[in-house]
């Protein structure tokens, strides 16, 4: 932004001559410098915003998939829980069944 601004002061001062014409390509030169490494600054956080957006969607699937693991997960301990139980129930019906047969 700043760097815009100057260049209009620049042609100022030329035409006022208050600067050589060395000072100002001097200046000019410094100025291109300094937008061309804004330029690669920019593109560098384009990449890494972009890099980061890639990473946020990743991690977002990710969230996902682990929310549907931990639900998953849940679903199978109360299964085995219920079969657990179950079996408790049919070991002592074949428990009273022998105790009966057994009279």
């Amino acid at each position: 932004m700043i760097l815009l601004l100057f260049s209009p002061v620049l042609f100022r001062y030329q035409w006022r001559g208050l600067f050589s014409r060395t000072d100002i390509d001097q200046l000019q030169s410094e100025l291109r410098l300094a937008r061309s490494l804004i330029d690669e600054k920019d593109a560098e956080m384009q990449r890494i915003r972009s890099t980061n957006n890639q990473y946020v969607e990743e991690n977002d699937r990710l969230r996902t998939i682990l929310g549907e693991w931990s639900s998953r997960a849940v679903k199978l301990e109360r299964a085995l829980e219920f079969e657990r139980i179950s079996n408790l129930e049919l070991q002592k019906m074949i428990t009273t069944l022998k105790s009966q047969s057994y009279e």
